[in-house]
């Protein structure tokens, strides 16, 4: 008994002095949230936005240069305002992601027929399209941190007047500091 104690304090001791093991790294997981407005005299919209993910999420703040991956594992909706008629509904609506100057936009996905009473202060999935979101991970983990996020669609009547929530729920992994 002794001697495993020994044998077991010996491998310890290697693991920690040995100048090959690095130190493990840290994993969180968290949400990046960002609410947009869309208001339209029209039944059309398009309305483009900055998401700081250093803003939104104090873990990217904290790593910046320290982050090895990013991964968005689903993404979620939710009107958190709405002002217009009960059967006023989304005919159509698309979420992208570029680089914060609109380069290189990418689809994170499309959603039909979406009752905005219905979608208030309820939280739905999004069918994600997975090069949309690998997108917007690279450019969440890559220094500045930021993302144009564009909405753009049709409605079935017209003024539009909501916000709109989107939450990235994202595992992070960086090298300690």
């Amino acid at each position: 008994m002794k001697i495993k104690a020994i044998v077991f304090g010996i491998v310890l001791l290697v693991f920690f002095i040995s100048p090959a093991c690095e130190k493990l790294d840290v994993s969180y997981e968290f949400f990046i949230e960002h609410e947009i407005e869309v208001v339209s005299s029209s039944k059309e919209f398009d309305v483009e936005e900055i998401l700081n993910a250093s803003d939104a999420s104090s873990y990217i703040k904290e790593y910046g240069d320290n982050i090895k991956s990013i991964d968005i594992l689903d993404v979620t909706y939710q009107l958190t305002f709405f002002d217009g008629p009960d059967d006023q509904q989304i005919n159509t609506a698309t979420l992208k992601v570029s680089d914060e100057n609109g380069g290189g936009p990418v689809e994170i996905s499309t959603a039909t027929n979406i009752n905005l009473l219905d979608a208030l202060n309820n939280v739905q999935p999004l069918q994600v399209n997975p090069a949309g979101v690998d997108r917007l991970a690279a450019l969440i983990k890559a220094p500045p941190h930021k993302a144009m996020l564009t909405l753009v669609g049709t409605a079935n009547e017209e003024p539009l007047n909501f916000k709109i929530l989107f939450r990235f729920k994202v595992v992070m992994v960086a090298a300690p500091l």
